[in-house]
């Protein structure tokens, strides 16, 4: 994991200038963007980045409906190409929908063969399994080419020391769970953020709206126990009330904010500081593997459900 968090400080500048030259971009308002685990996180940053002119569905939710796919583009975010309901979708919808874009790092995936377009995520791969970090990134970056938005990213290696300091002073108690608050853009990346959490430390990890904090969640969160970090853009004004009462009332709160006025390089500066935390306290509770590896009954249960 720490070699393909290291990897993103190279792979991701160049991938970037391999997108620009290609100069793919299509229309928002006629594109749905799908995928799961962190490729849903990717699919929500895409319709933020797009002014919520672009859709977010569910896949298999969306294989149930292929009738509203009807005259779109789809856009399949899917790293290894391989997830079973993805390919599904790709094969129903294809006289459906005006075209389908895989993002994916396999170009000879079944999904990219199932697909009209493919976008490839080119980085360098870990040997071993690992969560998914420039993997996501990646994505980040595909899905802002496609929207129009990609900007020129600039020298990484401060952002990602920077995104280390901050997790070095991120502490969790040995039976505490993580809550990810964020609103925007705070929120997608808070769903990548639950992601980590979960995959690396296997502890409970959840991503909320900061508005729906208050209605039903809230009422589970131990406040002595419990990690919340609230992930907030620079306009997250819900986010930091939010944070402030939280704080008020006993809760550990971490802020978590890119420095960057842009939104895709603010989400890449965010997305190192979720890995870094993920990474971080893992170390420190010295485990060797990330625990969907480590735990090979559930792996094997995960692949079922997925591939």
């Amino acid at each position: 994991m720490a070699e393909e968090i290291q990897n993103q400080t190279e792979d991701l500048p160049r991938l970037a200038l391999e997108f620009k030259r290609n100069g793919r971009s299509i229309d928002a308002s006629e594109t749905i963007f799908t995928g799961s685990g962190d490729s849903y996180a990717s699919a929500l940053f895409a319709r933020e980045i797009s002014g919520w002119n672009a859709r977010v569905e569910d896949p298999y939710e969306l294989l149930n409906h292929p009738a509203s796919t009807r005259g779109k583009v789809v856009v399949v975010i899917s790293t290894s190409g391989k997830t079973r309901t993805n390919i599904l979708l790709a094969r129903k919808i294809a006289r459906i929908a005006r075209k389908t874009i895989a993002i994916t790092s396999n170009a000879d995936s079944p999904l990219a063969r199932n697909s009209s377009e493919t976008l490839v995520l080119r980085y360098r791969k870990a040997e071993r399994l690992t969560a998914g970090t420039v993997s996501f990134t990646s994505s980040l970056l595909a899905c802002a080419s496609l929207m129009g938005r990609l900007p020129k990213i600039p020298l990484l290696q401060g952002t990602l020391e920077h995104a280390h300091q901050w997790a070095q002073r991120v502490r969790l108690s040995k039976n505490g769970s993580v809550l990810f608050v964020g609103t925007g853009l705070g929120h997608a990346l808070a769903e990548y953020g639950a992601c980590k959490v979960q995959e690396v430390l296997g502890i409970r990890a959840d991503a909320v709206y900061s508005e729906q904090l208050g209605h039903a969640r809230l009422f589970s969160v131990r406040p002595s126990k419990d990690l919340i970090v609230s992930v907030k853009p620079k306009s997250g004004r819900k986010a930091r009330a939010v944070a402030r009462s939280l704080s008020e009332h006993g809760s550990t709160v971490h802020t978590l904010e890119g420095s960057s006025i842009n939104p895709v390089i603010w989400s890449i500066e965010v997305s190192f500081q979720l890995q870094m935390l993920a990474h971080t306290l893992a170390r420190r509770r010295r485990m060797k593997e990330c625990a969907f590896v480590a735990d090979r009954s559930k792996l094997a249960l995960s692949s079922s459900l997925i591939y």
